[in-house]
């Protein structure tokens, strides 16, 4: 049995066969071939980003990775460095791009323009995509004109370069678009097969994505009426085989290293609850302030979850834990739940992109390219004339099948919180349609039927309304905090100068923003300016509701200033807002010390310890109280040997201080021969550093062990 459908009927449009416009092309456009259209402009795309590669290449993100960046960066290195499995947990982020990432890497090497670059191509590889996505389903002149707006797309530049996921959510879209459009085409069973694996890669790499199933087998089923029912039930079954595919050994990957059998990730309750609560915004407000990487914000998941429940809680509990949050919050609220649907609603059809970690107005102040481009191509323009394309042209087969998908991205960004990143997936839907709904104007403008198109451009118009309009979002405020965000960045990576500049130009912008008065309280005290760095500390602490790095950050300042009851005070509060940062547990040990507590002081460093198991300094401070201790009932030879050990490993051997304590937990232990070797290298590396005091200090000790005499203090 045959399984091609019959042509559309009615009038010729833009959307007809080629045939039906040949008389429309150029002489030249007819005389390439279609792959050499496609890689021209592929070539064309891949040129522009290189370009804006180029242009922000001294932006302080693109060497030091940030938030999910960084995230993204260490997971593709341990699955580079041989663990495949990705991990011994169920998946809480996405997976396919750490993988893709892994991938680049071992090809390419971590060099922060090359992984980039390769983006780029992919990025290219999408517009070329679309241009076959639009060649088929419409014609030539449309495919041309949707590929080059993508190529030019602002946002699609600005992820194509960052170290996240949207780069192949971008391609993922194209190519699905191209399948759906081929299916409609010339369906097969192995096409809606390969567009269902297309479906199942692109869940893989953003979640909400599985909404895209039901649309796509309702399409199948419901949508061409005129194929038989069994032959449409085959091609939804091929489908949703196709989907099977790629998620269930996924499943099967998370049952095996987890215990549990989740197709995804599992994440979605927690990101359900942070879009509803009451305390939502319509973008990202982290579970805890302060806290918004994703390393946090797992954390906290489950430590909040389990908290409340009073006990440990499997992955799908804790999902389900933050669902049965959101819902009792929504039951109880549901007008303002309502209200705050609409003010996502608005902000995923928004022109202004929202931000994440990383800006791309922020990144604009050094592109000439998006400078150029962001005015001209967003969101408010293509969402108009997509919605323009989609009136127009809605009787085709494949245009409500494409207009289903792009409401599907709006449904499922709006189910959670907005980004611009999150709804990127929106953009070549909304191009493709644009640009097929610009011909189909023109060809009716000029056949004299301009009446027929009025309800269409009045779509379109409200939707350019709405979309250009105002929204509670500062853009001032929003490049302010990406201004601090570089400072915090560069003064952690010890570049002092440039995150002042940073930081002072973020207050510019915003006077009040409590990050930067904290980062430059930060660097301030980094560069020995005390009495600077407290009144900026104190601005941050002082601005709203306490935050735990904030507070832990000003203790740390009295520390410093010697007034050690204040600094343990806020210390403390620190600590047990926020049980999970080392470095506030360090220093409120060093306070408890100062005050005499030294049996709290060790339990803080066991803290430490536990909050962060790679933080070597904790480690070799704890070992060296636990080893030689004035008061026996605070010394304890084998616990003290056992973080030693960690404190040499982690630092690989070439810390003086990691050797010391090694050294002093070997004779705590009575093991003096292996005490006094240590303690002579430890030595020995403290006066290659020039640490001329301490190394004599080391070797004083050093004829201790020799005598079998463990030092005390």
């Amino acid at each position: 049995m045959s399984m091609t459908q019959p042509a559309p009927t009615g009038p010729p449009t833009v959307a007809d066969p080629p045939a039906a416009q040949a008389g429309a092309k150029s002489p030249s456009a007819a005389a390439l071939p279609d792959w050499t259209i496609g890689l021209l402009l592929g070539l064309f795309a891949l040129l522009v980003r290189a370009v804006y590669l180029i242009e922000i290449r001294s932006i302080p993100f693109v060497h030091h990775l940030v938030a999910d960046a960084e995230a993204y960066r260490n997971w593709a290195r341990r699955i580079a460095l041989g663990d495949w499995l990705g991990g011994s947990e169920i998946f809480y982020q996405a997976p396919l791009y750490p993988y893709f990432l892994a991938v680049v890497m071992r090809t390419v090497g971590e060099g922060p323009l090359m992984v980039r670059l390769v983006q780029a191509m992919v990025g290219s590889a999408a517009v070329v995509l679309l241009f076959h996505a639009g060649r088929v389903a419409f014609s030539r002149g449309v495919g041309i004109t949707a590929a080059l707006v993508l190529a030019l797309y602002p946002p699609a530049i600005f992820f194509d370069g960052l170290i996240q996921k949207a780069v192949l959510d971008g391609v993922g879209v194209c190519a699905l678009l191209l399948l759906a459009i081929r299916c409609t085409a010339q369906p097969s069973l192995g096409r809606f097969a390969a567009l269902g694996a297309c479906t199942g890669l692109l869940i893989l790499s953003r979640e909400n994505a599985l909404l895209f199933v039901p649309v796509i087998v309702g399409w199948c089923l419901w949508t061409l009426t005129d194929i038989p029912w069994r032959i449409r039930a085959l091609r939804s079954a091929a489908c949703l085989a196709g989907v099977a595919a790629v998620l269930l050994p996924v499943g099967i990957r998370n049952a095996w290293v987890g215990g549990q059998f989740v197709l995804t990730t599992s994440q979605a309750g927690p990101n359900f609850y942070i879009g509803n609560n009451p305390a939502a915004n319509g973008s990202y407000v982290p579970l805890l302030p302060g806290r918004g990487n994703t390393p946090f914000e797992r954390v906290d998941a489950i430590r909040l979850a389990e908290q409340s429940e009073g006990r440990t809680l499997t992955p799908t509990e804790v999902s389900s834990y933050w669902f049965r949050k959101a819902g009792a919050y929504i039951r109880e609220n549901p007008a303002h739940w309502a209200r705050l649907l609409a003010l996502k609603a608005l902000y995923s059809v928004h022109a202004y992109e929202i931000p994440d970690s990383e800006d791309q107005y922020y990144y604009a102040q050094s592109s000439f390219v998006l400078r150029l481009l962001s005015p001209l191509l967003h969101m408010g323009v293509i969402l108009p004339l997509g919605v323009l394309g989609a009136v127009l042209l809605l009787r085709r087969r494949d245009v409500p099948l494409i207009a289903a998908l792009a409401l599907t991205v709006i449904a499922g960004v709006v189910i959670f919180y907005v980004f611009g990143r999150y709804r990127y997936p929106l953009a070549p839907m909304c191009i493709l349609l644009a640009a097929a709904g610009v011909f189909e104007l023109i060809r009716r403008l000029r056949s004299g039927r301009a009446l027929s198109a009025i309800p269409a451009l009045a779509a379109g118009i409200a939707v350019a309304v709405v979309a250009n309009g105002p929204t509670s979002f500062s853009r001032t405020l929003e490049l302010a905090v990406s201004h601090s965000n570089a400072g915090l960045t560069l003064a952690r990576a010890g570049d002092l100068p440039r995150a002042m500049r940073e930081l002072r130009r973020a207050l510019e912008l915003s006077p009040d923003l409590r990050s930067a008065h904290y980062g430059l309280g930060k660097v301030l005290l980094m560069e020995g300016r005390l009495g600077e760095a407290m009144g900026e500390l104190n601005l941050a602490y002082e601005a709203g509701p306490p935050i735990a790095y904030i507070t832990s950050a000003l203790g740390s300042a009295h520390l410093v200033a010697g007034n050690i009851e204040r600094a343990a005070e806020l210390l403390e509060s620190a600590a047990s807002a926020d049980p999970l940062d080392a470095e506030t547990w360090i220093n409120l040990a060093d306070a408890r010390g100062r005050l005499g507590l030294r049996a709290e002081a060790q339990q803080a460093l066991r803290n430490a310890r536990k909050a962060d198991p790679r933080e070597a300094h904790a480690a070799h401070r704890l070992a060296w109280s636990l080893a030689t201790s004035d008061d026996g009932s605070l010394r304890n030879a084998e616990e003290a040997l056992r973080h030693a050990s960690d404190g040499v490993r982690l630092t690989g051997g070439r810390d003086p201080a990691a050797l010391d304590a090694l050294a002093a937990a070997q004779a705590e232990a009575g093991r003096f021969d292996e005490a006094a070797r240590n303690a002579t290298a430890a030595a020995e590396l403290a006066r290659r550093a020039g640490r001329h005091d301490l190394a004599a200090r080391i070797e004083a000790r050093a004829r201790g062990y020799q005598e079998s005499r463990p030092h005390r203090e």
